[in-house]
């Protein structure tokens, strides 16, 4: 199927989410072709690599264009600000229109229920959202398993990654919580864009593949994506955002999960004493090694690049 995916470049995860779809669309024998704006010169040199056909122009008629110059027979739209283009285009070319809500905050939702098909990446957000259910599939995010998976753990030293994208209303929190586990001898990489200046930690920035960092740490703290690459990849998951959730253990995971690991589950206040309680649960090697295991194991079985993909795909054939 030839497919014109539509988004806006943002350093989080809904843009490695865009960058992974159109990788595996192509793996899997489609045609897609990604129009995206804002787009950070380095992600262009990726696109490049993994060949996959991209634009940064966004105007109405270069796209018309595009679409009578490629056979586009589907638009994939991922940005609430590529949604009214893509709806444009629809209702001027006869084309089909598949968005992705990737937040809970979508606005409006008046103009995402007129998508042929919406996707969802979790139950919380098709049921708080009130999403329309006749045209409403949840697809949760995908994870390339044969990328992120572990690498044997030789080493009693504990190594975490801290993987997100840093707010100011959500630094008090992570600074707490580095600094604990500084406490506990844990050795710790911040992967994205916060860079505490009084803690030891090493800060590596943003980077575009984080799946060697990952293969080779015990614990990633975050949410969403982050949680489900790391699990992945052999870490054991901990939940922080806005609120702390906690570890994903066997008993917590299926919770965690309807919410997309987002820390909106449980909502623990984040006291020292739950801290260091969550950590002594991984103070123990036998104790790490088994939740990494159950946590690899879960990742490879529950969060298949392939298996979205293919349900993606699904989708796309529903509207014709």
């Amino acid at each position: 199927m030839r497919v014109l995916i539509l988004t806006r470049f943002y350093l989080n995860g809904q843009s490695t989410h865009v960058f992974s779809l159109c990788k595996e669309l192509i793996h899997q024998g489609h045609s897609p072709f990604l129009v995206i704006s804002n787009l950070s010169q380095q992600y262009l040199h990726w696109l490049q690599r993994n060949r996959i056909p991209y634009s940064s122009k966004m105007d109405l008629k270069f796209l018309k264009k595009l679409i009578h110059k490629e056979k586009i027979e589907l638009i994939h739209t991922h940005s609430v600000h590529t949604l009214p283009l893509a709806l444009e285009l629809r209702d001027s070319l006869n084309i089909p229109v598949v968005a992705t809500c990737h937040y809970l905050d979508f606005q409006p939702i008046s103009e995402l229920i007129k998508a042929n098909r919406i996707i969802a990446i979790s139950d919380e957000m098709k049921r708080q959202l009130k999403l329309p259910h006749q045209k409403t599939v949840v697809i949760e995010n995908g994870v390339d398993t044969s990328i992120f998976r572990p690498l044997p753990k030789k080493s009693s030293t504990r190594n975490a990654i801290i993987l997100t994208r840093m707010t100011p209303d959500r630094e008090t929190a992570f600074a707490k919580v580095a600094q604990i586990m500084l406490n506990y001898d844990w050795k710790i990489i911040s992967i994205g864009n916060w860079r505490p200046k009084d803690l030891k930690l090493t800060s590596l920035g943003w980077q575009i593949d984080v799946a060697p960092y990952l293969r080779q740490a015990d614990l990633v703290i975050g949410t969403g994506r982050a949680i489900r690459e790391g699990m992945a990849a052999g870490c054991v998951g901990c939940v922080l955002g806005d609120y702390f959730d906690g570890l994903v253990t066997p008993t917590t995971v299926e919770p965690l999960r309807k919410t997309n690991f987002s820390g909106r589950t449980f909502k623990h206040d984040l006291s020292s004493s739950l801290l260091e309680k969550t950590l002594n649960t991984l103070s123990s090697l036998t104790e790490l090694r088994n939740l990494q295991q159950f946590s690899y194991r879960y990742g490879k079985n529950n969060f298949s690049l392939h298996t979205m993909v293919e349900k993606t795909i699904t989708v796309y054939q529903s509207c014709f």
